[in-house]
């Protein structure tokens, strides 16, 4: 339902996302995203931040989003 290797979105103590990413050539690729339900309206932007942190942490310059990788309503805050 979430992925291959799925890492866990925490925001204040609370899950509140996941994300199935993968390192491609420069990137981190999010495969498939999924937000709580009850995630709160920061729930975007602290995932973009996590997707951010885990692209450097992992020596990767930007962060791109598969076209299937979630709902289109919320992709494009991140």
């Amino acid at each position: 339902m979430y992925g291959y290797y799925v890492c866990p979105l925490l925001a204040d103590g609370r899950l509140t996302g996941r994300a199935d990413s993968a390192r491609c050539d420069t990137a981190l690729t999010v495969q498939r995203a999924s937000l709580e339900f009850d995630a709160g309206p920061a729930a975007t932007t602290d995932f973009a931040q996590a997707c951010q942190t885990l692209a450097a942490a992992t020596c990767r310059n930007r962060v791109e989003l598969a076209d299937h990788a979630t709902d289109a309503q919320w992709i494009k805050t991140c």
